[in-house]
């Protein structure tokens, strides 16, 4: 992983990018290996090279595989036999030599699973050959290493290459070429996750029939993950013109937990880790565990992946907290009569101190329609900043959150909001403090966000630190903190020292290669959902379902009928209707009131609503692994008291049958005469015998459709669908299940759980109404 720890200077990169443009076969001599390693030492954890060499390729026949598909066929391996058999003697003519051992065969599979998806994969990108000394070399105990360090140099040339190219038609190709070697590197690895995984019976039957297998695919896997990233954002620089996003790679479970086990003994929250994971390039934790860095806060002996303890507080215990344990000084608040006055009166209660920061808080008005000249706080209640206007704070807070402010303007006086001191815990005055969030934040001169891991960041961090600082910090983990970033015209981040860094859209510069960018580039992605679009006027700046849903699926909040209030704030819908309802009906209520929601919210991880809602989340706080569609097109169901309206591919079948746990359905279609395999899995807890007689695929970019094929499981929506109205088609909802293609002899080999009888179906784009 050495690209993403760079520390050169242009001239050695201008030099090294240069020659691997103007370079027919990429090699380094034995001289340009050492300064190598002298200027870019190898990182931890290290990917052992297994010794499969395919440098004699350069003197015969073989050449570049630019279809990556073809690579081992070329060479004489079969990869469908043993894929689909899990029989590893089958991949090759030369394993099925009995003296060989079921270890040697192993090593000689990993070998060249390696060789294929890291140097046939870059070479199938590039269009060139690689020699193995421009990617390995030796580590301190002579054993040959990959090293990455090259890799951005390659892509840089290959970017510069592409901006020169003036045949549109070529260029195209070039895209769509690097995009379909991408998804057979993704099948591969989703391949060998099922017979590597130590919890399926692929996985068990590899183990005990060629041991050490498993644990060689687990170790080479993530520097094909890492190569992968790059190639992604590389190829993102150049086509973000046509908005095509490249999707994220997964990488196999065994080897994320290593990372995870890794990282939790440097302090690291699991829950923090989960999260990360699913919305990140997998070069970001990568980079985190080979940066060796520790977080030095503690408090995660508890977390689990599905909650941070430390995190969360106990609202019936919780207390404020001085800014040091020694410190006693008294509680001070501003006048209770004024601020509840200044709510009552439909007015904002914005706290002035004086600028030599005497412990006296006045109360003034502030108009909920004008923009004002204070500063709103963004905070985490764990730092021991939570209060209300009745208990207020302790005095060296309240200073030091006048020190901070004072930094933020010229005004001669210091005007703040903080709901610790501006919300009272007065029922009637609360709610309509929270109904004015939004004009709050949206109308404050500033948000200041001060929170305590973001605060220990020095102003001169790398790029990559601050924003990770940023990412992995309990202030993302927070429902209301979303709204608050979301809302602010201008946002501030109190770092090391008091100083204030300014972050809205202009993120701080990395010193690394563009092309080497992977981490600062997934980080930004993240860290831009907190904030809308700057260049649309203030009246235009609003969300949409999908873009929440992303937001705050892994955020928590103390009091969960908070959460509809929260995101309702941001669609700017009437949160005063809203709170008139039952909590347990607020959900439906709100998906009413959106009215146009993402077609692929019936995807949604998590419990759902009653019918005619059951595919509806019940929260959008569910920990989805699911990302759902954020694009305004993509905003395309329409919701009514009926249910939920669009259109979708749906594989149609025959007959009805009832959803067993871990029972395997088979329907062979007719138009492309294919058989499919339907899991109805244990996990997703669906409701028990669910009648469905079909499943609906999820649209993604422009329209297409993610369909099974023979190396891709995709997930689908059971539905039990009979016509209705005329011209409409009712589709009950019955349960999410995975979908895989399989071979027309495949059958006979599956377990032991599976539907007697092969079902007759039909693809369909049909326009639904699901229940």
């Amino acid at each position: 992983m050495e690209h993403l720890f760079y520390d050169l200077d242009d001239e050695y990169i201008a030099d090294k990018v240069s020659s691997a443009l103007n370079s027919d076969i990429l090699r380094e001599n034995q001289h340009e290996v050492s300064m190598k390693l002298s200027l870019m030492p190898l990182v931890q954890p290290m990917t052992k090279w297994y010794g499969y060499n395919d440098d004699n390729v350069l003197h015969n026949s073989f050449g570049v595989q630019v279809d990556l598909a073809d690579w081992p066929t070329v060479r004489g391996w079969d990869v469908d036999a043993w894929w689909d058999r899990g029989e590893l003697r089958k991949a090759h003519t030369s394993l099925e030599d009995v003296a060989i051992s079921p270890t040697e065969v192993g090593q000689r599979v990993a070998a060249m699973v390696q060789n294929w998806l890291y140097f046939g994969f870059l070479e199938a990108v590039l269009g060139k050959k690689v020699h193995n000394s421009y990617l390995l070399c030796n580590d301190e105990r002579g054993v040959l290493t990959i090293h990455s360090g090259n890799i951005a140099f390659a892509f840089m040339a290959w970017k510069i290459d592409l901006w020169g190219r003036r045949e549109p038609a070529v260029v195209k190709e070039i895209y769509d070429r690097t995009y379909d070697n991408f998804l057979v590197v993704a099948g591969a690895i989703q391949k060998l996750t099922l017979w590597t995984d130590s919890t399926t019976k692929p996985g068990i039957y590899t183990r005990e029939h060629f041991p050490g297998f498993c644990e060689l695919v687990t170790a080479l896997l993530p520097a094909i993950n890492r190569l992968a990233d790059v190639m992604c954002t590389v190829r993102d620089q150049v086509h973000t013109a046509s908005g095509d996003r490249m999707v994220v790679m997964t990488g196999l479970p065994d080897a994320i937990a290593e990372r995870e086990i890794r990282l939790v003994q440097r302090g690291w929250c699991p829950f923090m880790i989960k999260t990360l994971e699913l919305k990140l390039h997998y070069s970001v934790l990568d980079w985190l565990d080979g940066s060796a860095m520790h977080e030095s806060s503690g408090g995660h002996e508890l977390c689990d992946g599905k909650r941070c303890v430390r995190n969360n507080i106990d609202t019936a215990s919780y207390k404020p907290r001085h800014c040091t344990e020694s410190c006693d000084c008294r509680f001070i608040a501003p006048k209770l009569e004024d601020v509840l006055v200044a709510i009552d009166e439909g007015s904002i209660p914005v706290i002035r101190m004086q600028n030599d920061l005497r412990a006296e808080l006045e109360v003034i008005k502030q108009p909920v329609d004008r923009l004002g000249n204070y500063v709103a706080i963004s905070h985490v209640w764990v730092d021991g900043l939570g209060s209300t206007s009745e208990v207020g704070l302790p005095t060296c807070q309240v200073k030091r959150l006048g020190e901070s402010v004072q930094k933020a303007t010229t005004d001669s006086s210091i005007l703040f909001w903080i709901d610790s001191l501006c919300i009272p815990s007065a029922s009637e005055q609360r709610k309509k403090s929270i109904r004015q969030l939004r004009n709050i934040y949206r109308n404050a001169a500033s948000v200041m966000v001060i929170d305590r891991e973001i605060r220990r960041c020095p102003r001169d961090a790398s790029a990559e630190r601050l924003l990770w600082t940023i990412a992995s910090s309990p202030w993302m983990q927070r429902l209301w903190t979303y709204q608050e970033g979301y809302l602010a015209t201008r946002v501030l981040f109190q770092v090391q020292g008091k100083s204030l860094i300014e972050i809205d859209q202009q993120w701080p510069s990395s010193t690394l290669p563009t092309s080497a960018q992977v981490v600062r580039t997934s980080l930004i992605q993240h860290l831009n959902n907190l904030r809308p679009d700057n260049g649309l006027p203030d009246v235009e700046r609003k969300t949409n379902l999908g873009e929440v849903a992303s937001a705050i699926s892994w955020r928590s909040t103390s009091k969960s009928g908070d959460e509809v209030l929260a995101i309702a704030a941001l669609l700017n819908l009437d949160t005063r209707s809203l709170t008139a309802l039952p909590i347990e009906e607020r959900m439906r209520g709100f998906y009413l009131s959106v009215g146009t929601l993402p077609h692929d919210i019936i995807f949604y991880d998590g419990p759902r609503l009653p019918r005619p809602f059951r595919w509806a989340p019940a929260s959008l706080m569910t920990r989805s692994e699911i990302a759902i569609d954020d694009t305004a097109e993509g905003q395309n169901a329409l919701c009514s008291s009926e249910g939920l309206k669009c259109r979708y591919l749906v594989l149609c079948f025959d007959d009805i049958v009832r959803g067993e746990d871990d029972v395997c359905y088979y329907v062979f279609e007719s138009s492309d005469h294919a058989l499919y395999s339907i899991q109805w899995v244990s996990d997703y807890k669906n409701v028990p015998l669910s009648p469905f007689n079909g499943v609906i695929m999820r649209s993604i970019q422009h329209g297409s459709v993610l369909k099974p094929e023979l190396t891709v499981v995709v997930e689908g929506i059971a539905v039990a669908s009979k016509k209705g109205a005329p011209g409409q088609t009712v589709a009950a909802y019955a349960g999410r299940v995975t979908v895989l293609k399989r071979a027309r002899d495949e059958r006979s080999e599956q377990p032991e759980k599976t539907h007697p009888s092969i079902l007759r179906g039909l693809w369909q784009t049909i326009d639904l109404l699901i229940t």
